[in-house]
């Protein structure tokens, strides 16, 4: 299950939940925040027994243009991932 939206212009969020039966560690958990990069943001992320996965994604939808050192907005970008 996945469920997504619009938080501001350059905002979104998503949460993903499932029992997917590839997993590859019997537990897993992740933090990140990041800046300057595509799809910057916050994300956290659990894998509980090779079973359950969940994250949740708060991104900018945004590319980052390293060598200007700002943020690009393709034409034929969608709104999302």
């Amino acid at each position: 299950m996945v469920l997504n939206g619009k938080i501001s212009k350059h905002k979104y969020w998503e949460i993903q939940a499932e029992m997917p039966s590839d997993l590859a560690d019997l537990f897993g958990f992740n933090i990140e925040l990041s800046s300057k990069r595509d799809h910057a943001g916050f994300r956290f992320e659990v894998e509980l027994f090779r079973f359950i996965y969940f994250h949740l994604w708060i991104y900018d939808n945004r590319h980052w243009d390293y060598e200007n050192d700002r943020w690009v907005v393709y034409e034929n970008q969608s709104s999302s991932l």
